[in-house]
């Protein structure tokens, strides 16, 4: 997934929520031209807390998302 300059819309939110159900985590990467005066860390964390996922790791420009899923796994 790639964060643009729209910065965390609530499409990506959304998009970013569907594939946290379906793979538990998720690598995205952050436009330069989505950082402004923002750190990368600072953006990552704050789509962490909208989608209610943890921040595993954030390298540079790109960051993983981890949320359990809901459902059970046998």
């Amino acid at each position: 997934m790639w964060v643009g300059k729209g910065g965390a819309s609530a499409e990506l939110l959304k998009e970013i929520d569907k594939q946290l159900a379906k793979k538990e985590i998720v690598k995205a990467r952050i436009l330069k031209s989505a950082l402004s005066e923002r750190e990368a860390r600072q953006v990552a964390s704050r789509i962490a807390d909208q989608t209610e996922a943890s921040l595993v790791e954030s390298r540079g420009h790109t960051f993983a998302l981890y949320r359990p899923s809901d459902q059970e796994k046998l």
